[in-house]
This record gives C-alpha cells, sequence and structure tokens, in this order.
C-alpha cells in the first residue's frame, strides 16, 4: 500500500508541474486514474444497493471523479493526504451521490438537463434507449434525431479548436452509441481527458438547447 501510494503521489505531483490541459499533464492525468483503476481501491460505496443500476451509477461517477482529476489535479495537496485519500472521498460524497440522483430519481423530477446528461453518460446499457413505436418516440429517441438532424448545425460547429472532426454533435452519437472514450481517443487521436472535458462543457452550454428543442 505504501508503494502504491507513492506511487500515485508521484504521478500526481507530475502532473501538476505540467501547464493546464497541455498534452503532457493530460498524459500524466490518464496515468494517474489508470492506476487508480487498475489498484482496485477506488471506494464502491452503497456495495449491494440499487440492484440493477449499481454498474451503471459507478461508471456515471467515475466519469465524473476522472473529469474532476483532469480539471482539479491543482486541489491535490500531499501535506493533506494521500491520493486515493482524497480521491475515495471526492468520489464517495460527491461524485457517486450526483450520480445516484441523476439516475434514481423519479422520471417526474428530473430537469431535462438531467435526462440529457443521463442519456450521455451511459456506457453500455442505457434503459432509456430502448426503442419504442415511431407514433410515440421516448425522449431518448428525440434527442438523438434532433443531434443527428442538427437543423441549425450548432452541434457540429462546437468543435475543438482547430479539430471540427470533435465537435459535440460526433461525441455525443458515440457515446450514446456505446463507445468507450478510449476507444473515441483511438479514433480521433485526443487524449480521453481531453475529449471529456470538452464533451462535458459543451453539454452545460447546450443543454437549454436541447430542453428547449424538447419542450416545443
Amino acid at each position: 500500500m505504501d508503494e502504491l501510494n507513492k506511487h500515485l503521489r508521484r504521478i500526481a505531483i507530475e502532473a501538476q508541474q505540467y501547464p493546464p490541459r497541455s498534452p503532457a499533464r493530460q498524459i500524466a492525468i490518464t496515468k494517474l486514474f489508470e492506476a487508480i483503476q487498475t489498484s482496485g481501491k477506488l471506494t464502491r460505496p452503497y456495495w449491494r444497493q440499487f440492484p440493477g443500476l449499481y454498474d451503471e451509477i459507478y461508471n456515471v461517477a467515475k466519469q465524473k471523479l476522472f473529469c474532476y482529476i483532469y480539471e482539479r489535479i491543482d486541489n491535490y495537496s500531499p501535506e493533506r493526504g494521500e491520493v486515493l485519500q482524497w480521491v475515495n472521498f471526492l468520489f464517495g460524497t460527491r461524485f457517486f451521490v450526483e450520480a445516484i440522483r441523476e439516475i434514481t430519481l423519479p422520471d417526474s423530477r428530473l430537469s431535462t438537463e438531467m435526462i440529457s446528461q443521463r442519456i450521455f453518460y451511459n456506457l453500455d446499457n442505457d434503459l432509456w434507449l430502448n426503442r419504442e413505436n415511431e407514433a410515440n418516440p421516448s425522449l431518448s429517441e428525440q434527442i438523438i434525431k434532433y443531434l443527428e438532424d442538427d437543423p441549425e448545425g450548432i452541434f457540429q460547429a462546437t468543435h475543438m479548436t482547430d479539430n471540427p472532426a470533435a465537435n459535440f454533435r460526433y461525441l455525443a452519437l458515440q457515446r450514446i452509441a456505446g463507445y468507450k472514450w478510449r476507444e473515441i481517443e483511438s479514433e480521433l487521436g485526443i487524449h480521453q481527458a481531453t475529449l471529456c472535458s470538452f464533451y462535458l462543457r459543451c453539454l452545460q452550454k447546450l443543454a437549454p438547447i436541447i430542453k428547449e428543442y424538447l419542450a416545443d
């Protein structure tokens, strides 16, 4: 355990030395998160609760944690504790709780933003993507159609600097289709931490547009 703590601390401190959003920092943080996951020491809060939903909640929470580490690695201080303590505290008290709320709240209490996030965050088995008849399309189908049609071109126009292929429309549809960030990283040649962070910023920015479309 001591060796693991030293290893994680070393990577975290290394990541902090690089400029924010630089390729070197992206590589270091990806390495850090992979080391945390493979260590088997990432906490599993509320284990045995939420049958049938736990894996979905856990994956959503991990994605939130990964993006937070990418954006806020400078918040980690070795003087205040080990990386695993910092990460597990955030995961258990913040991101897992957020994921529970997004996934388990009754539909009537979910905002459109939370619904769209739930659809987009899901990795493999989103029940919201079950197909219904065309005369009564589900909310998820409406969102998918809106993304695919992109009538105003805004989703495709929202892309990473100097990389039109890495646009919100493409990323959202890939995520809904079940592709992992690692797979999208291989396709676009952009680190998954960068893609994830960009995607979540876009989702926050574009959620009101999606909400307005669904309200019409």
